[in-house]
């Protein structure tokens, strides 16, 4: 081979390993709430991009690199950095921290029984009206509107405080939301561009807040689910079905997809949740526990406690094993798990 050819083909295998060897993978930025940099842009998002347009080459739009802008569970954003942009990032002012984005599991969690919650009338139960008024967001694997856990007859009218939404896709419509179920969301994002594409023996997803597991149609129902006579399991143990708080207003935010939930989606859902309105937020996600500073349920879960939102998780499906208890956060109310099956 000619030199002059030789050389040619290497520095253009050379390129290629520079821009393609280094891969993208997805970050979550924590930045100081008070940033001294906030102040020269008009708006978070902004201010955001800024970071993004100093870290990337000249050429490319930031915004193509941006998944979430987050306001309210974290100030920060989520975006896909290479490794050496990553390096970058972390040199600038008012940076925090900088998490790789994990992937979450589902839970599930118990019935009122383990917290011995009585129907008798003289009981802290009844007397809360079983939860009448409020609204429970319910991060998971999305819902069911069909079922009859979230019928609406009865149910008083959506609170004026709610500034949430029925958001339509796949299989979905704005319809699928009434008195009982006011709002449906879902978050795709950092589950997009970090999962392989599923596998033909796989269910297939709606790209919509509808479940396809019934995961997240179980949680929604436990935790708010109006009473249904007759429940059964294919006739077997017919009986009533009731959530632990009935009286509720339930919104759903998908979060959790074929391969399980990431906490660049579960963030971007919490930060939603906190402006929406919810008074109470319910996950049945988690892993083995992280230290606080770096876990993202419990950085997001922080920041909704402090807007006077109660936060309920899983404490896990993990164990009987030392240190395997999920979700450890003590601003988080944990409750009891039953193994998945």
């Amino acid at each position: 081979m000619e030199p002059k050819i030789q050389l040619f083909f290497s520095a253009l295998c050379f390129c290629f390993v520079s821009v393609y060897g280094d891969t993208l993978q997805t970050y979550i930025v924590q930045l100081h709430p008070h940033g001294v940099t906030s102040s020269f842009f008009p708006t978070k998002l902004h201010w955001h991009l800024s970071f993004l347009e100093q870290t990337l080459s000249s050429d490319q739009d930031p915004s193509s690199r941006l998944l979430y802008s987050y306001g309210s569970a974290v100030e920060g954003f989520a975006a896909q950095l290479s490794e050496t942009e990553l390096q970058i990032l972390r040199s600038l002012p008012d940076i925090v921290a900088v998490r790789p984005d994990r992937l979450h599991q589902l839970h599930t969690t118990y019935s009122y029984k383990f917290l011995g919650l009585s129907s008798s009338t003289n009981g802290a139960w009844v007397k809360s009206g079983f939860g009448r008024g409020t609204i429970i967001g319910v991060l998971d694997t999305g819902v069911w509107p069909e079922s009859p856990s979230f019928a609406d007859h009865g149910m008083p009218p959506v609170p004026e405080k709610w500034r949430g939404i029925c958001q339509e896709g796949e299989n979905f419509k704005v319809t699928s939301c009434n008195r009982k179920l006011i709002g449906a969301r879902f978050f795709i994002k950092g589950h997009h561009v970090s999962s392989a594409s599923p596998s033909a023996n796989m269910v297939d997803e709606y790209i919509s807040p509808r479940d396809s597991s019934g995961h997240g149609t179980h949680t929604s129902s436990t935790a708010g689910g109006v009473s249904v006579p007759m429940a059964s399991v294919l006739g077997n143990g017919a009986g009533v079905a009731s959530g632990m708080a009935p009286g509720t207003h339930i919104a759903v935010y998908k979060v959790c997809w074929f391969n399980g939930c990431y906490s660049s989606d579960i963030l971007a859902a919490m930060d939603v949740a906190i402006a929406d309105g919810v008074d109470v937020l319910s996950l049945s996600i988690g892993g083995f526990p992280l230290p606080l500073f770096d876990d993202s349920i419990a950085i997001g879960s922080f920041r909704a406690v402090e807007h006077g939102i109660s936060v309920i998780c899983a404490a896990g499906n993990s164990g009987p094993l030392q240190s395997s208890v999920a979700n450890i956060a003590p601003w988080i109310a944990m409750l009891r798990n039953t193994i998945v099956g």
